[in-house]
C-alpha cells in the first residue's frame, strides 16, 4: 500500500496536480492499517567472525571452493552486499602491498553512481582475504569479467557471474 501510495503521489506531482495522498483522512487511513497489521521489516542477521571461520573449515580445496571461500571472505572483510559481490568484476581488484583496493561503480547505497573504493587489508593466517582472493583469481585465466564467476559441475568456470540467488545459497 505504501509503494502504491508513492506512486500516486509522484504521478499527481508530475502532472502539477495536488497530491491526494497528502489528505488528512488518507493519513489517518494509512496509520491504522498500520496499527492493525504492521509489522517490522525482517532483516537478516549479521554473520559473526567465528560463524565465518566455521564456514570456511567447510570449504573444500577445489576451485569451486576457492572462488567460495574468497567470496565469503571479500564479502565480509569489505561488508558487501550480495549484489555488490555480484556485480563485482576482476577489472575492479587492485592488489597493493598493504591488501587491496575495492572499486564498487554502483550500489544500493550509491544510486547515482559516484563510485566508492574500499580497502581490504592483509589478514593473517588462513583466513586472510587478500591472499584467498589472488589465489583465486589465478584460476581466472582471461584476468578481466566476473570477479565470480558460476561453475559448472565437471569444473569449468563460466563467463557468467554469479547472480545474488546464488551467492545467498552458497552462504
Amino acid at each position: 500500500l505504501q509503494r502504491r501510495l508513492v506512486s500516486i503521489a509522484k504521478a499527481h506531482t508530475m502532472r502539477g496536480l495536488t497530491d491526494p495522498t497528502k489528505n488528512e483522512l488518507v493519513k489517518l487511513t494509512m496509520r491504522g492499517i498500520r496499527r492493525i497489521h504492521g509489522k517490522p521489516q525482517s532483516q537478516v542477521a549479521a554473520l559473526l567472525r567465528d560463524d565465518l571461520i566455521l564456514m570456511l573449515s567447510c570449504v573444500p580445496d577445489t576451485v569451486k571452493g576457492k572462488r567460495d571461500r574468497s567470496l565469503l571472505l571479500l564479502g565480509f572483510c569489505g561488508a558487501l552486499r550480495r549484489s555488490e559481490l555480484a556485480a563485482l568484476r576482476v577489472e575492479d581488484l587492485q592488489f597493493t602491498s598493504q591488501g587491496i583496493i575495492l572499486t564498487l561503480p554502483r550500489s544500493k547505497t550509491d544510486q547515482n553512481g559516484q563510485g566508492r573504493k574500499i580497502g581490504i587489508p592483509k589478514g593473517r593466517g588462513r583466513i586472510c582475504p587478500v591472499q584467498s582472493v589472488d589465489d583465486w583469481c589465478w584460476h581466472l585465466s582471461a584476468g578481466k569479467g566476473a570477479a565470480f564467476p558460476s561453475i559448472t559441475k565437471g569444473g569449468v568456470i563460466s563467463d557468467t557471474a554469479l547472480s545474488s540467488r546464488a551467492i545467498a545459497d552458497i552462504i
